[in-house]
């Protein structure tokens, strides 16, 4: 349950609920065509509800798009293991004693509805979990389809514009003494990008205590190595990241993650994780640990050791090694020249050095390799 601003309109109520094209199919059918639904009429003889005023525009007459509940939130997180999520947005503006109470009312009709069709919630639920166990394939990131728009039947209140008297520029004011009822623009579909393949296993070195954790929090089914071992994975390396300037929830979130792949022999210890993707908590594994998604424990900084450099290196020890590197390396060499014929780069000193080393023996093969690793897929 929550209090929400935003928008001034009649409702006391308004509501978020799982998204439907983020969770299984057979879940969201049910889902969007009879429980939200019936909801809604439930909600009618109490305080009527909308949707959430997660507005297109600055007012609710430009439309509406359905909230986009990444794991974070507890709608998205829900539906991570196959749950029906909701979160009631009370007005702000409304007197305390009807925030209240509408709250209850729903929570109430959300009990009745449930207990009246449990038979049903659980066997949407039992498909969904089946469905879960053979999905071999996941989006890690969603966007909005402007192309396909509904409407949403909605009373508002009119919406003024007008000069501010502190700051001269054009205001919005909501006239509650002047209602109006129509449909409004709702974009209620997100199309999943960015989909990646699942593996059987992911590895998870039992030095990330804190990932490790969480996994456990979850009930994540693992298993331990019993000794020392290598194995071949696949290996993720961070090519690019953006950092947020101000912190979110308490962390520098991560944005605009890329990766890249490389086959590897990873030496694990005695006790390492071993977390195999056959179980229900198969959303939740690959939402957590694949770096590129949305809410990855890598975007939320649990990795952030990985990024920085530790080792380099005095230019005036390393010249002559670097003339060594490149005569035993033609390979290396012909890039080297390639790049020069790049002015700034020519005249960089630095730049050529650091090239020389990050494509040597040198370099620390851990820096910028994500750390948990991924069986491969063929």
């Amino acid at each position: 349950t929550h209090t929400s601003n935003g928008a001034d309109y009649p409702y006391t109520m308004t509501l978020i609920h799982s998204q439907s094209d983020m969770i299984d199919p057979h879940l969201a059918s049910a889902y969007s065509n009879s429980m939200v639904a019936e909801l809604y009429d439930r909600m009618q003889d109490h305080y009527p509800m909308a949707p959430y005023m997660n507005l297109i525009g600055r007012t609710p007459e430009e439309g509406i798009r359905d909230f986009q509940d990444w794991p974070r939130y507890s709608t998205g997180y829900a539906g991570l293991f196959n749950c029906y999520g909701f979160t009631t947005e009370a007005h702000m503006l409304k007197p305390y004693r009807d925030r209240v109470l509408a709250t209850y009312h729903f929570l109430n009709e959300l009990t009745e509805y449930s207990a009246d069709h449990s038979a049903e919630l659980v066997k949407n639920k039992a498909k969904a979990d089946r469905n879960t166990l053979v999905l071999d394939r996941i989006h890690l990131d969603y966007e909005l389809d402007t192309l396909k728009k509904d409407s949403v039947k909605f009373k508002g209140f009119k919406a003024e514009f007008f000069e501010s008297g502190i700051t001269g520029i054009e205001r919005l004011r909501y006239d509650r003494n002047e209602q109006w009822e129509g449909f409004i623009p709702q974009f209620k579909h997100y199309k999943g990008v960015d989909e990646v393949r699942i593996p059987d296993y992911y590895y998870v070195p039992q030095a990330w205590s804190d990932v490790v954790e969480r996994l456990q929090t979850n009930e994540v089914k693992m298993n331990r190595l019993s000794t020392d071992t290598v194995l071949e994975v696949d290996a993720y390396f961070i090519s690019s990241y953006e950092t947020s300037d101000r912190p979110y929830e308490g962390h520098f979130v991560h944005t605009k993650v890329d990766t890249r792949v490389e086959r590897q022999l990873i030496n694990f210890l005695k006790g390492d994780y071993i977390i195999p993707t056959a179980q229900l908590a198969k959303r939740y594994i690959v939402n957590v640990l694949e770096p590129r998604a949305k809410d990855s424990f890598f975007r939320w900084g649990f990795f952030d050791a990985v990024l920085q450099q530790k080792e380099w290196f005095s230019p005036y020890v390393f010249e002559d090694m670097a003339l060594d590197i490149l005569e035993e390396d033609n390979d290396l060499k012909k890039r080297f020249e390639k790049k020069k014929e790049d002015e700034s780069f020519a005249n960089d000193m630095w730049a050529q050095l650091i090239f020389i080393y990050r494509n040597s023996d040198f370099y620390e093969k851990g820096h910028m390799r994500y750390p948990i690793y991924r069986s491969p897929l063929d």
